[in-house]
């Protein structure tokens, strides 16, 4: 059991930020640049939304694709990792939405 708890820790803190979840599941619609994921999430802030796709990127969760223009243009896109994960974050939701109409949400 205890091997269960640190397996289930260890994957919850790649994903443990306030904005990553969002993020990942913006980018399960379509690969975005910087700038439309910015727009695209209300109240984050530009350091806030750095700090994500960094620790996004290093857990190979998202790739950035730099590409040669002027200026050089960063696409964000999920890796084959995210993509699996978007699956797991799916099934999250569909638990929270039964809570939700059992009367057994979180508020």
């Amino acid at each position: 059991m205890d091997d269960f708890k640190y397996v289930i820790m260890d994957a919850l803190k790649q994903i443990n930020g306030k904005w990553d979840t969002i993020i990942i599941k913006l980018l399960s619609n379509k690969d975005l640049r910087y700038n439309e994921i910015l727009k695209n999430i209300n109240n984050i802030t530009p350091k806030s939304l750095s700090e994500s796709l960094k620790k996004l990127n290093q857990h190979n969760i998202i790739g950035r694709n730099v590409v040669s223009t002027q200026p050089f243009t960063v696409i964000y896109s999920l890796t084959e990792k995210g993509t699996e994960l978007i699956k797991h974050l799916n099934g999250l939701e569909e638990w929270e939405n039964t809570c939700e109409k059992k009367g057994k949400g979180y508020n």
